[in-house]
């Protein structure tokens, strides 16, 4: 059984996938055990940027037919995400907060819609 190029960058762009869902579970997590104070926006912001993530998985299976890969296309499919990981990680923080996740999520604003923005663009 031979693997394809697709199969073998599936699999890494899988591994930063699963990053980010991991990253907005284990926030989930810190609010149901009471670290964390929940805020409907933020709330808001998680499941869309787990539908993000979602549909990229869900979208990257139609480049399959594709028989030849470079490696700045290769860089461009990480980058997204990437991104994506990065603005799960903005918006969850990794210590208890006094204060609601909103406000949270307003402190950390400006990092994480850059962050969409870029996924937007890539």
């Amino acid at each position: 059984m031979s693997v394809n190029v697709f199969e073998f960058l599936l699999v890494i762009v899988s591994i930063v996938l699963g990053l980010g869902i991991t990253e907005l579970l284990a926030g989930l997590v810190r609010i149901l055990r009471g670290e964390l104070v929940a805020g409907k926006l933020h709330a808001l912001w998680m499941f869309v940027i787990f539908q993000l993530q979602v549909q990229l998985a869900w979208g990257l299976w139609g480049l399959r037919s594709k028989v030849e890969w470079q490696y700045p296309e290769f860089l461009l499919l990480l980058l997204a995400p990437v991104l994506l990981y990065l603005a799960a990680a903005v918006i969850c923080p990794s210590v208890g907060a006094d204060d609601s996740l909103d406000f949270h999520l307003m402190r950390r604003r400006r990092p994480l819609f850059l962050l969409l923005a870029g996924y937007v663009f890539v």
